[in-house]
């Protein structure tokens, strides 16, 4: 046997460790109940590892949907000390972001995204803000645009609704006290400046 065989067939159980030490896998299924996400993964055909740990950045978390792909890390190259440390969804990855955006995104279409301009927040459903000291909008221009219904109170008390009838641009302004709900009849307003599309 040549001195190399000898030295190769020596390290074979260390290039082993080295080449199992970072993979690739499927995730099968997501256990968020503890202190740490656990999930079940397949990283080899027919290797299949239950509830391994996933690291997460302090600050963000998520529970991604099973079918997605892992970047695994093998410590030592055991697969008996398997930690997931990357999960990637190639069917709702947000595409087409300028250089230096930054965006927070799920499989919903809801979006948190800070653009170079300016930041947006799009949501098909509802977007709730709720302090419980002061909330305080502040800026050069602020503006508040609704397309249906426009409400606003203080405890409770003495709500104001504006409500959109169609038409040419009417709207019917009416407000609470107590129990009664007054109002005055449709009235004109001018057509509110619009903010440009969601991208």
């Amino acid at each position: 046997m040549s001195e190399l065989s000898a030295l190769s067939r020596i390290l074979r159980p260390v290039t082993n460790r080295i080449q199992l030490m970072v993979g690739r896998a499927l995730l099968k299924l997501v256990d968020d109940s503890g202190q740490v996400q656990r999930q079940q993964i397949a990283l080899l055909e027919g290797e299949l590892h239950a509830l391994i740990e996933r690291m997460q950045n302090y600050g963000f978390a998520f529970h991604p949907h099973p079918g997605q792909e892992c970047i695994t890390l093998s410590l030592g190259g055991s697969r008996d000390h398997t930690i997931v440390i990357c999960v990637n969804d190639r069917l709702y990855r947000l595409k087409g972001l300028a250089e230096g955006e930054v965006a927070v995104y799920d499989d919903l279409d809801q979006v948190v995204y800070l653009m170079r301009d300016r930041i947006k927040m799009f949501s098909p459903m509802n977007i709730e803000i709720r302090a419980e000291n002061e909330l305080r909008l502040s800026g050069k221009n602020v503006r508040v645009h609704a397309d249906e219904v426009l409400d606003w109170d203080v405890h409770g008390y003495g709500p104001q609704r504006l409500t959109w009838t169609g038409g040419a641009s009417f709207t019917t302004e009416s407000w609470t006290t107590g129990a009664i709900v007054t109002g005055i009849p449709d009235h004109g307003f001018s057509p509110p400046e619009i903010e440009r599309p969601w991208p």
